[in-house]
């Protein structure tokens, strides 16, 4: 998991859910509040901007496409709202995948993993559960049986989600557990990295900003390793740039 440290050095660069009680999401837009991204309004990009890994032993890496796979939370990277996932991991030779959804629940997303598998490569990154329906045994299971559809990925990184009611640190204390049960899960602390800075986030105090959209994704980044700091592969230095997908689904009514 990215060090406190790493996070710290990340924030120099400045979910959806229900009620505990509800199994409903909130009706919420990726960006919070409906806003669309500006030019002005994402941090610049350079190589420097990404802290070292601090993970000792990495996976050999040798296909640089990744696929990201979220909820509303994650959806503020989609190309129709902020496009962060292209501008950042696109922007260091990645081909992206995106397919982050409002309304969506770790049910869903399995779904989603089960349907478009064939479409994953070495690296596939997971934010789930800001919609939890406070079930800490099933969202366990529910980790579990990501890992069997995803048999074979090397690298499977997951999110943290932002503690913005108190069971959701049930969601994160299940994904720390599943560090031991599966040696290819890495983990990146969204919650400590956009609990910190307010200014990443919309005024919900969960959905991300542009200013949080790129946030997200210089971490899924830097938990990666990808850009010429770590030595990850790009299109450019390993084979000829394959045809990127890119899905955006989102939700008119619901987040």
């Amino acid at each position: 998991m990215r060090s406190a440290g790493a996070a710290l050095l990340l924030l120099a660069l400045a979910a959806c859910s229900p009620n505990p009680a509800s199994s409903s999401p909130v009706a919420q837009s990726p960006l919070g509040s409906g806003e669309r991204a500006t030019a002005s309004s994402t941090v610049a990009l350079t190589t420097s901007t990404l802290p070292p890994t601090t993970t000792t032993t990495r996976v050999p890496i040798t296909d640089a496409r990744i696929f990201l796979m979220g909820d509303s939370v994650m959806a503020a990277l989609n190309p129709d709202y902020t496009d962060e996932a292209h501008k950042v991991l696109g922007g260091f030779g990645w081909d992206v995948t995106i397919d982050a959804a409002e309304s969506r629940f770790p049910t869903a997303g399995l779904e989603v993993l089960k349907s478009r598998r064939r479409e994953m490569a070495q690296v596939v990154v997971i934010q789930m559960s800001n919609n939890y329906g406070g079930d800490e045994a099933q969202w366990a299971d529910q980790i579990d049986t990501m890992f069997d559809v995803l048999d074979g990925v090397p690298e499977v990184v997951f999110l943290t989600v932002s503690e913005f009611q108190a069971d959701r640190r049930e969601v994160n204390a299940e994904l720390k557990a599943a560090l031991k049960r599966h040696p290819n899960m890495l983990l990146a602390d969204w919650n400590a990295l956009g609990a910190s800075s307010p200014a990443f986030l919309a005024n919900d105090g969960l959905h991300l900003n542009p200013k949080g959209a790129h946030a997200m994704a210089l971490l899924i980044a830097s938990e990666v390793g990808i850009g010429p700091a770590y030595g990850r592969p790009t299109t450019s230095t390993t084979r000829a740039k394959a045809t990127t997908t890119s899905t955006s689904t989102t939700s008119t009514t619901t987040a």
